[in-house]
């Protein structure tokens, strides 16, 4: 994934989307070919695939100094103030190893970064001892300028505004699915319903698998054609994006429309090349056409590339029924 993507990653967040275009054959083999992974498993991997060599860098200078802030208190404090760092130094050191090998949940990752924030306080607090001294300065310790005043909270409305905007869509996406009653007749639930799931649909902050999800709540609810267009939208947007891609092909094979279904399965085997559903049901199509050479060539395509795999034969027995 970061092979093909060195400089900036396939986009953070996006790991998802991109697991089955890169996921190596013994791995659908091994664990099922629908199995997929949203996460590396491993803190900085996850940066260098999702963001590149240059975050990946950034988090491991990041890393290494406050290594290096740690060796200094060490060396600095004594009795039982060297104590307390150690104790925080080993923590912090605890979860740096975990991280290696386990994705970046967010109860162990608050404690992560909260270590490494007490690590690098005491390093300024003694640093700021040590230029008192030189000084021979008055100056109180808890003094804050004004100028630190107006950076916190710009610091802080750099992170509470994106919060507010993240709550504020996985609250319309809880009233939308509260409505979500297909088996309902009232045409005053279904309109609330229908201004509600666009609302949660056109949120810039919104989930992109909550987006298609509402947008399958739209047909399920009547409104085809709504659900439909808006997953439309979606895919045109982001392409490669492959629960947007699943939703069109859906519209596809209800619509009964064999060529359009044909090509954006093609784009899915572009993404996941060994989705072995998705390559049975282009046989199928093949087969229904009578495009018998394309047939014959994706079955055995299909016969060669997965040798040993349990439900091979079941498989294939359903491209010929």
């Amino acid at each position: 994934m970061w092979k093909a993507n060195p400089f900036f990653g396939v986009g953070l967040d996006s790991y998802g989307y991109y697991f089955k275009q890169y996921r190596e054959l013994n791995y659908p083999l091994r664990f099922g070919f629908e199995i997929t992974s949203n996460n590396a498993h491993s803190v900085p991997l996850q940066y260098l695939a999702t963001g590149g060599i240059f975050m990946f860098l950034s988090y491991v200078f990041l890393i290494g100094l406050i290594f290096v802030f740690a060796l200094r208190n060490l060396k600095v404090l004594t009795s039982n103030e060297q104590i307390f760092c150690l104790a925080i130094f080993s923590a912090w050191i605890s979860y740096q190893s975990q991280s290696i090998i386990s994705i970046e949940n967010i109860g162990l990752a608050i404690w992560g970064w909260t270590f490494a924030g007490i690590l690098i306080a005491i390093n300024f607090r003694l640093k700021f001892k040590e230029n008192k001294k030189i000084l021979g300065t008055s100056v109180q310790y808890n003094k804050i300028s004004e100028l630190e005043r107006v950076v916190a909270l710009i610091c802080s409305l750099v992170i509470l505004i994106p919060i507010g905007f993240l709550l504020n869509a996985d609250k319309s996406a809880y009233k939308t699915r509260s409505l979500y009653i297909p088996t309902s007749k009232s045409q005053e639930l279904k309109a609330t319903f229908l201004k509600s799931a666009t609302q949660s649909i056109n949120d810039r902050f919104q989930d992109p698998s909550l987006q298609v999800l509402m947008a399958n709540y739209l047909k399920d609810m009547g409104y085809i054609e709504d659900g439909r267009t808006i997953s439309d939208n979606l895919f045109r947007n982001n392409p490669k994006n492959i629960y947007f891609l699943n939703s069109v092909i859906y519209d596809a094979h209800a619509k009964n429309d064999l060529n359009l279904e044909l090509n954006l399965r093609k784009k899915l085997e572009e993404i996941d090349p060994f989705n072995l559903d998705n390559l049975v049901k282009m046989a199928v199509i093949y087969k229904t056409q009578g495009n018998s050479s394309s047939y014959l060539e994706l079955e055995n395509s299909i016969r060669n590339s997965i040798q040993g795999y349990p439900n091979l034969q079941y498989l294939l027995d359903q491209i010929k029924e």
